[in-house]
């Protein structure tokens, strides 16, 4: 139900190398602090349901989580959608791209894409 995500962004060089390590600029639940630095990158869950069984309970999730990220440029915003896209497809699959422009509320460059994670329960 809850794909380690963090876990795993937090420990990868070439995340922590553009969102950096002691604090590592990636928040649970699409809210950053104010007046973080950039670029930082918000995560939140958007959608999923567990495999589900006629003749037992279900041992999977599916977990649909929404990756933003913010920077000052679009090619930062890139750069560190792809460094997360990077770190985590070995543990889940990227299925959709959301938007690539500028976010309306900050004027920060933005890039949004999702992953789906299958975690065992």
């Amino acid at each position: 139900m809850f794909p380690a995500t963090f876990a795993t962004l937090k420990v990868n060089s070439g995340v922590t190398a553009l969102f950096g390590s002691n604090p590592c600029r990636i928040y649970p639940h699409g809210e950053a602090p104010q007046g973080v630095t950039l670029p930082y990158a918000t995560q939140h869950l958007v959608g999923g349901q567990p495999e589900n069984y006629l003749c037992d309970n279900a041992d999977m999730d599916v977990a649909r989580v929404q990756f933003d990220v913010y920077a000052a440029t679009a090619s930062s915003a890139r750069a560190g959608a792809a460094a997360i896209r990077a770190a985590l497809e070995g543990m889940g699959y990227l299925v959709s791209f959301n938007s690539d422009g500028r976010d309306p509320d900050t004027n920060r460059a933005r890039y949004s894409f999702d992953m789906v994670f299958h975690t065992a329960r």
